[in-house]
């Protein structure tokens, strides 16, 4: 393949022979990559300084707009407001880490549909026109096409590396040998024995209680806790699930 600068960079960069297709393909590829991570891993930061997965698709959402307007500026040669941009002003001043990824990846697909569409639409012989900017001296769309195929490959291309970087990618409270994920029960059912989190420290708790001295123990064969006499009131029928093993989610012994 055709190795040359990238006409707004200056870095060398393969010369993409169908522009379009590659910029089209862009946004299924983010959103493969983004598929199945948790939120603590699409925030992980690969390095200090460095953007997270989030991030990074916060920033390609951000550069598709910037080059949506100086594109249809530069095809309509009018010259005025086109302008560069910071993108560390924007990725603080937008809150990238708090934005919401879902939005973040629709705007993103919606809005390189659309500019594919129009570049498609006005042909190839409109990408030569040009407008004199401060910042890129001469801005045709053509460059502007081709340099955001670069663009959009570096950072796919940092997103696979830090994917290859995360230690998993089950969600969070599953480990890698499929136990069971946190606040659920494992095998025992809804009321085992062995549930973890927030659910199986009130299971033990109860049990831990029962099993004191004095405790009163459940008989072989019980009536529902519901049948216990109407005189004893709310605090009775209380005292009388306790004492047969219940809780408020049903039984635990």
């Amino acid at each position: 393949m055709k190795v040359g600068p990238c006409p707004l960079c200056g870095t060398l960069q393969p010369v993409p022979a169908r522009p379009l297709t590659a910029l089209a393909a862009t946004p299924g590829k983010l959103l493969r990559l983004t598929r199945r991570l948790m939120r603590e891993e699409l925030l992980r930061r690969p390095a200090p300084g460095k953007w997270s997965i989030h991030e990074i698709a916060c920033h390609l959402a951000d550069v598709e707009v910037v080059n949506a307007w100086r594109c249809r500026k530069v095809l309509a040669k009018e010259e005025v407001g086109v302008t560069a941009w910071d993108q560390d002003r924007w990725a603080a001043g937008h809150q990238y880490r708090r934005q919401d990824l879902r939005l973040t990846l629709e705007q993103f697909r919606s809005l390189r549909a659309r500019n594919v569409a129009l570049l498609r639409a006005v042909g190839r012989t409109a990408w030569a026109r040009t407008v004199t900017a401060s910042t890129f001296r001469t801005l045709s769309a053509g460059q502007i096409a081709a340099h955001l195929v670069h663009h959009d490959a570096n950072h796919v291309g940092q997103i696979e590396r830090i994917r290859k970087t995360l230690k998993s990618r089950e969600p969070s409270g599953r480990s890698s040998d499929n136990s069971p994920q946190q606040g659920r029960p494992e095998a025992g059912g809804p009321a085992g024995p062995t549930g973890s989190g927030r659910r199986g420290d009130l299971l033990r708790l109860v049990r831990d209680v029962a099993a004191l001295p004095g405790a009163a123990r459940p008989a072989t064969t019980t009536a529902s806790p519901e049948a216990a006499p109407p005189e004893r009131g709310r605090r009775g029928l209380d005292e009388a699930r306790r004492a047969e093993g219940w809780s408020w989610w049903g039984r635990t012994q």
